[in-house]
């Protein structure tokens, strides 16, 4: 059988082997922070020969703030006995020799000898998984970022699409489709509220023969300027302002009444006259003009919406009939 003094060096000579040979560096300290053991992987790590540290306080492989302030935590820890990093692993961030930091693991372990208190901390360099993290952090963020450029420009191709859907592509007024949709919704709330709703038809008077004399290109070019006088015309939030077709508009006035709808068209037809867009082939100007009829009912049923289109439509043709570059109107009650 072995000694207590031969046991005793057994053990001495074990705890040197595993010292020397352990892969993460190993240091402990005493109860005011002083370097007791350095092994050889902690020269390695920390840049430090063993002699350099020893008798050091263990904040010289920390860089500030924690160097500041381990001496207190271990004040305080020797005081109150409640442990914040004692037998727990955490991540920590380390100083070499030459200044640089690195992160490491630390864990930290607890021994009495003597009747005095030894921390023990093993540290493992973690530079490695921290950059792993970060590159797959990296990338996971620049997924991130692409799925959110896509959604953004699938979200921006979408409202694109939908607008292209109301909108009329050469006067960029609504289309005969946003017509339709909105004159229904339209109905309904006069029927709800009683109030009354207004339709005015437009036509560019002689538009035939502006197209003959001058060419499709320059026609285009006027319906651009007339749709953009009609959408200046009818400014409320509520109006709403449409090509109904070839040289055809339409206005649809909610809560507006047949006398409100009369001034509205005077006003119209003069800031079109103001316009002077010329046209040599007109019947009544020698500039662009052009004839509104005018509906005006407050709905009961929303089939009422066909009857003021018949009705404004028919009003249109009234005006035309009558002479042109003129409004004709009708309340249907």
């Amino acid at each position: 059988m072995h000694s207590k003094e031969s046991r005793s060096y057994i053990a001495h000579t074990r705890l040197e082997a595993i010292l020397e040979t352990a892969v993460d560096a190993i240091i402990s300290i005493n109860s005011v922070g002083i370097i007791d053991t350095f092994n050889p992987a902690a020269e390695k790590l920390f840049g430090y020969s063993t002699d350099e540290v020893i008798g050091k306080n263990i904040n010289i492989l920390m860089p500030e703030p924690y160097s500041s302030k381990h001496d207190s935590y271990l004040k305080r820890y020797s005081t109150t006995k409640v442990k914040k990093i004692i037998g727990i692993g955490r991540d920590i961030v380390a100083k070499h020799r030459d200044g640089k930091t690195f992160p490491a693991r630390l864990s930290v372990g607890e021994a009495v000898i003597d009747g005095k208190p030894i921390y023990i901390g093993i540290i493992h360099d973690i530079s490695v998984r921290k950059q792993q993290e970060k590159e797959i952090k990296d990338h996971r963020d620049h997924l991130q970022s692409l799925v959110e450029q896509r959604t953004r420009q699938l979200s921006e191709a979408n409202e694109e699409l939908t607008r292209i859907a109301h909108v009329d592509g050469l006067t960029k007024l609504s289309n005969r489709r946003t017509f339709d949709e909105t004159l229904q919704n339209e109905m309904q709330r006069s029927i709800r509220y009683k109030l009354p709703i207004t339709l005015m038809m437009c036509d560019i008077d002689y538009f035939k023969q502006y197209n003959d004399a001058y060419g499709h290109v320059v026609g285009d070019e006027c319906l651009i300027k007339i749709a953009g006088c009609l959408k200046d015309s009818f400014k409320r939030a509520s109006d709403l302002a449409t090509r109904y077709g070839g040289e055809e508009f339409a206005i649809i006035l909610p809560h507006t009444n047949d006398k409100e709808a009369e001034q509205l068209s005077k006003t119209c037809i003069e800031n079109i006259r103001k316009l002077k867009v010329p046209h040599s082939d007109s019947g009544v100007s020698k500039y662009v003009t052009i004839s509104i009829g005018v509906a005006t009912i407050i709905p009961d049923k929303t089939d009422d919406a066909d009857l003021l289109i018949k009705a404004a439509d028919e009003e249109l043709y009234k005006a035309k009939k009558n002479g042109r570059n003129r409004i004709e109107t009708v309340c249907l009650g």
